[in-house]
């Protein structure tokens, strides 16, 4: 507790805190998880739209082009591009982890505040 709220008794608010994290985070981990799976969706959208470029190209100059060798093209191309093209997304993902991590380190640091405490009321 800080200087200030000690010998104070918590307001409503403050009662409420715990709750509201957990609701911000549980939000946060939704919205991470539908990122992740926008992202993920986005790339193989990315990697099928290449695919179909490049058997059209094919097509286009008579040559016949393997769905499979398509695709694998398609890939190792739409990866660098969709660091590119996607990168709002990853930023918004990158954020998210961070956010969700440091959530974690504070709930750590606070059940060993509390772990600590009560030893030392025990060893009395």
């Amino acid at each position: 507790m800080s200087e200030s709220t000690q010998g104070r008794s918590p307001s409503p608010e403050s009662a409420d805190m715990p709750e509201k994290a957990a609701e911000t985070t549980q939000y946060t981990r939704k919205g991470l998880v539908r990122d992740v799976l926008l992202f993920t969706l986005a790339r193989i959208v990315l990697a099928g739209a290449l695919t179909a470029v490049i058997i059209g190209i094919g097509l286009l100059f008579g040559i016949e082009v393997y769905f499979l060798v398509a695709l694998l093209f398609a890939v190792i191309i739409a990866m660098p591009l969709s660091i590119v093209l996607f990168r709002p997304l990853r930023f918004r993902i990158t954020s998210g982890i961070a956010a969700i991590d440091e959530q974690r380190r504070r709930d750590r640091a606070e059940l060993e505040a509390k772990l600590r405490s009560g030893r030392s009321r025990g060893e009395r």
